[in-house]
């Protein structure tokens, strides 16, 4: 050290630390983005100049946060909000039908985690993603779907007077001639164990997928069969009753109700 100079002391301050938790949300709620306790000035990337700042979760962002401590030293840190949105839509495989014809409601985009219900308009309603619902009644119905996700998460989407029930309509009718026109045939009707379902005169190269359900419109088995095959399905655990064999190749839909005997 020269001679005649002051001793100095250079003390280092290590910034503190900053650790942001990621923040989940629902479609729209307002959340609440909170910065650690113990720095003295704060800065959020949306311009709020507090420890803690309101958003409302209408999409995926991320949010940076500046700090300053009462040293002066600085800090920042990224902070990730996730909003959950289960809204999907819904299609129905025809919206005019005569009383007691089968309708099938599924939903566009699935989640496996999500539930979903069903209110049908006439009083009933009903659970999952793929249903059959029978409306036995004249009138013009609304049919709601409800949605919650795995976080709890809500979303309602409601068609108003979305089915058309009237005896003038062409109902199952036009579902029939499909049927001829794809030339599947089911038997034997009443089933005792083994349903067959006879494709080997389809005459088209895309798969078939069927779907069969019960008289309350529980899904309870589906599956794909192959052009041409004639695929067995075994029906022996099934309770005696009816149900409904539905059957989807592209935008056509078609169904036919078959009978489970022992």
């Amino acid at each position: 050290m020269a001679e005649g100079l002051p001793s100095m002391t250079l003390t280092v301050t290590t910034p503190m630390p900053l650790n942001l938790e990621n923040v989940n949300a629902c479609i729209n709620d307002v959340v609440t983005l909170e910065g650690p306790l113990g720095f003295d000035y704060y800065k959020w990337s949306n311009g709020e100049e507090s420890r803690t700042t309101d958003e409302i979760a209408d999409q995926d962002k991320k949010y940076t946060l500046e700090v300053r401590d009462i040293n002066g030293c600085t800090n920042k840190a990224d902070l990730e909000l996730t909003v959950d949105n289960p809204y999907t839509d819904f299609t129905a495989s025809q919206t005019g039908i005569r009383p007691a014809d089968p309708v099938q409601f599924v939903v566009n985009s699935i989640n496996e985690t999500s539930t979903y219900k069903w209110i049908f308009g006439d009083n009933t309603d009903g659970t999952g993603s793929n249903v059959i619902h029978y409306y036995y009644n004249e009138g013009m119905y609304d049919v709601t779907l409800e949605i919650e996700s795995v976080n709890h998460c809500t979303a309602t989407n409601i068609k108003e007077n979305y089915i058309n029930v009237s005896e003038n309509n062409p109902g199952v009718s036009v579902n029939e001639s499909k049927l001829q026109i794809l030339d599947i045939k089911l038997y034997p009707v009443p089933v005792k164990s083994i349903l067959q379902i006879d494709a080997s005169s389809y005459n088209q190269s895309n798969e078939i997928d069927v779907s069969i359900y019960n008289s309350s419109g529980q899904l309870m088995s589906s599956f794909m069969i192959s052009p041409k095959d004639i695929y067995e399905f075994s029906m022996s655990d099934y309770p005696n009753g009816s149900y409904v064999v539905m059957m989807r190749v592209n935008d056509i839909i078609s169904s036919q109700k078959i009978v489970k005997l022992d």
